[in-house]
């Protein structure tokens, strides 16, 4: 219904349909159905639940010297290769950015 408002905070994750709402989509799957858009979609980027690099940085600053090996597991690909490199680059840890479905032994 025109005459509804749906407000997505945060930021939406590639592929999602909350991207795909903030993207303007006129049409979208819900539970597999094809689901007309037709209420107005705003969006508060404002608000997110997530640590901006800065703040993830400033987080881990006094773990470094203790950190062997350091896991980024969350985030788009473009920001995590980032955040990785500058992990590397100022506090010499070993990073990796897995692929979906990677394993990998611990101990």
């Amino acid at each position: 219904d025109p005459r509804n408002t749906v407000l997505i905070t945060g930021c939406q994750a590639a592929d999602t349909l909350g991207r795909k709402l903030v993207e303007k989509w006129p049409e979208v799957r819900v539970f597999g159905e094809p689901v007309r858009v037709r209420a107005e979609i705003s969006s508060l980027d404002e608000l997110s639940g997530h640590a901006d690099q800065s703040e993830l940085l400033r987080w881990i600053e006094p773990l470094a010297p203790s950190l062997k090996r350091v896991f980024l597991v969350h985030g788009e690909p473009e920001q995590s290769a980032a955040l990785a490199a500058i992990l590397r680059q100022t506090h010499g840890v070993d990073v990796i950015v897995p692929t979906p479905g990677q394993s990998f032994e611990l101990g």
